[in-house]
C-alpha cells in the first residue's frame, strides 16, 4: 500500500504487516491499539505529544513509517496535534 514519508517526501510503497490482534494488543499500548485498529482517538488535549516542540519525526507505530516532522505541526485549536 502507498503511504507518505515524510523524509522521503513523497508516497512510498509499504508492505502491510499483518499481525492477529491479540499480537497487536501485546506490542502496542491500548490506546494504540484502539486508534489503529478500532478508529478510537484519544480524548481531545491528553495527548504526551500535544505540546511537543522539539525536532523529531512521528513514526507510525504499526509500520515505522516516518509520517511528519514535528516543525510541521500546529496549533489547530481542536487539542489534537494536527
Amino acid at each position: 500500500m502507498k503511504i507518505y514519508d515524510a523524509v522521503k517526501g513523497a508516497a512510498t510503497e509499504v508492505d502491510p504487516v499483518f499481525k492477529h490482534d491479540e499480537e497487536w494488543e501485546k506490542s502496542l499500548t491500548r490506546e494504540q491499539f484502539e486508534v489503529t485498529s478500532h478508529k478510537a482517538t484519544e480524548r481531545p488535549y491528553t495527548c504526551t505529544l500535544n505540546e511537543f516542540k522539539n525536532d523529531g519525526i512521528f513514526r507510525c507505530v504499526r509500520c515505522g513509517t516516518d509520517l511528519f516532522f514535528s516543525k510541521s505541526k500546529f496549533e489547530s485549536g481542536t487539542g489534537w496535534p494536527s
